[in-house]
């Protein structure tokens, strides 16, 4: 999900670089509003599940 790291780039914190991008995922993308988009969207700004 490079697209969810740019946001991360352009907006003031992850908090609404989070938030931004669960909108654009459950809006654009086929996997929206599933468990695994939002997964998605939390390992790009977050960094859940990295070891």
């Amino acid at each position: 999900m490079y697209w969810a790291k740019k946001i991360l780039e352009w907006t003031s914190g992850p908090e609404e670089a989070l938030e931004i991008s669960i909108y654009l995922n459950d809006k654009y993308e086929l996997d929206g509003r599933d468990p695994s988009g939002y997964v998605g969207c939390m390992w790009s700004i977050c960094g859940v599940h990295d070891q």
